[in-house]
């Protein structure tokens, strides 16, 4: 997936992921959510770029989960694995 550094991107992650596997190409900021949500700058979970980074899916906001993402600076890639 692109990580865009004007653009929020919307990943809906299936409804058995409980685990993500991200490893943005720079840095970005993520956020979990119920609805498409864009990210507001600095108010939101950051991740450097070239990490890989395990997290847990938070089951208890209910529906689907999107995983709303945003590169801070350049345009990049991530890559996302669901487990």
């Amino acid at each position: 997936n692109t990580a865009a550094s004007a653009t929020t991107k919307h990943h809906p992650l299936d409804a058995s992921t409980t685990i993500l596997m991200l490893q943005p190409s720079v840095d970005m900021q993520f956020s979990f959510t119920v609805a498409e949500t864009d990210i507001v700058e600095n108010n939101d979970l950051y991740l450097p770029g070239g990490v890989l980074t395990s997290l847990t899916v938070p089951r208890g906001l209910g529906g689907t989960i999107n995983l709303n993402y945003i590169g801070l600076s350049a345009s990049g890639t991530v890559k996302i694995i669901e487990v």
